[in-house]
């Protein structure tokens, strides 16, 4: 069987920690639940969340015992509490998609005898997990896939795969009806992780390295793919690209790269109006050698988040304009993740460290303001070697359009040990 019981929720309370924004906050966090609890000799690793039109959250996670696996899924509807987690088949580097409905699509790495295949598995609004398939051809090595789904639940996959000699950027579609398309290639020598993002209406854009240079395709409602476009500027050195597109169709896409080809790495960005084409790569952050994070809202409103050496910056870009002056958020603050709501005001998610401890922290950013001060979710560990141990948080965020938001992160409380770890929520109130 595809799916099977794990455990029970567990109701965790949050001690030591706050649960409510400042004055200058609009809504409130509520306490932190266990959503995937720990088993014994088992740990896990990269929770994924999403929201639909009716506040009902989805999340997936890995889970690894031995060789690793996608581990559970569970559903929580808007103001109820969240199931008991399910488990799917083997594989790692889950991705979720989740369409206003509430039909969900999770896409994963499996391994198929001597080559890595995409595996798919879809659950329709209100209804159960079917059974996976492999969306990717046998015989090539594929992996860390992307996934979406426009509002009438057609959906896109995306991955980069070894095949033969070299590496592509492959493509497959499923219909709101359940049929899968045919395998495109879409670029090839394309060498880094692909990132995807589609809007409402079935416009989507991809970015991805290739040999030092960040590359972007876009594919129109009706299924048509771009040329790709290099949007670094030689002899840039770029990695790390990451996308965001509104339903108006403005978009951002942002990466780590060295403008000069020489000295330190910074954050840069290139903005596609909603009519037009992408302008030039500009430097939207100093020195960056951390991850980096970018989210736009229906205004184009766009916000993006980074790290260097456990400082945590943002930067936004009023709706027409260009990336403003960097805020500083935190010392001692990595592995951020960020979402917009339909007005444009963010939420943030990172891990903080206060030296000894590591938390889950969430600070909010009203449209054309600053991020406040924010407030600590929940302990997730202990910190050791500056971070090199095992150590807990890996967030995700999903914001509705109306500002409400859940994140997930993991707890490890041994960071010299993977097992024991789980998986907390915690959602947010707008008023």
């Amino acid at each position: 069987m595809l799916l099977r019981r794990l455990s029970l929720l567990l109701l965790v309370p949050l001690a030591a920690v706050g649960v409510a924004q400042g004055a200058r906050d609009a809504g409130s966090w509520s306490r932190p639940v266990t959503v995937g609890p720990a088993t014994p000799g088992a740990g896990v690793r990269l929770p994924v969340v999403a929201l639909d039109a009716h506040g009902t959250a989805t999340a997936v996670w890995e889970v690894t015992s031995g060789g690793g696996y996608v581990g559970a899924t569970a559903r929580r509807p808007s103001g109820g509490h969240w199931s008991t987690p399910e488990a799917l088949s083997g594989g790692v580097a889950a991705q979720l998609a989740v369409d206003p409905r509430g039909d969900a699509l999770v896409v994963w790495t499996g391994v198929d005898g001597m080559s890595q295949r995409i595996r798919a598995v879809f659950r329709p609004a209100g209804g159960t997990w079917g059974s996976p398939r492999d969306v990717s051809p046998a015989g090539e090595t594929a992996s860390v896939p992307r996934v979406a789904l426009d509002a009438r639940g057609n959906a896109l996959v995306v991955w980069p795969a070894f095949v033969g000699t070299s590496y592509s950027i492959r493509s497959t579609t499923r219909s709101a009806a359940g049929r899968w398309g045919h395998v495109l290639t879409l670029a090839r020598n394309g060498s880094g992780d692909v990132d995807l993002t589609m809007n409402a209406r079935g416009q989507a854009l991809i970015a991805w390295t290739a040999a030092g240079a960040v590359n972007v395709s876009s594919r129109s409602p009706a299924g048509q793919w771009s040329a790709p476009r290099v949007l670094s500027v030689p002899p840039d050195d770029a990695f790390g690209a990451h996308v965001a597109l509104n339903d108006a169709g403005t978009a951002v896409v942002t990466w780590t790269g060295a403008p000069r080809g020489t000295g330190p790495l910074v954050l840069e960005a290139a903005i596609r109006p909603a009519r037009g084409g992408f302008g030039r790569a500009r430097q939207i952050g100093g020195e960056t050698s951390g991850g980096s994070r970018i989210a736009i809202g229906a205004s184009g409103e766009a916000v993006a988040i980074w790290s260097n050496r456990d400082a945590l910056y943002a930067s936004a870009r009023p709706p027409g304009g260009r990336f403003g002056k960097p805020q500083s958020l935190a010392v001692g603050g990595f592995g951020p993740a960020i979402g917009i709501d339909g007005h444009g005001n963010a939420i943030a998610v990172w891990t903080r460290s206060n030296g000894t401890t590591l938390f889950l922290h969430a600070a909010r950013r009203p449209a054309r303001g600053l991020f406040g001060q924010g407030v600590d979710l929940s302990p997730v560990g202990a910190d050791c070697f500056q971070h090199r141990c095992l150590v807990g948080g890996e967030a995700s965020i999903a914001v509705s359009h109306r500002g409400n938001a859940v994140a997930t992160w993991t707890v490890n409380p041994d960071p010299r040990r993977s097992d024991g770890s789980y998986v907390q929520a915690a959602s947010y109130t707008a008023r």
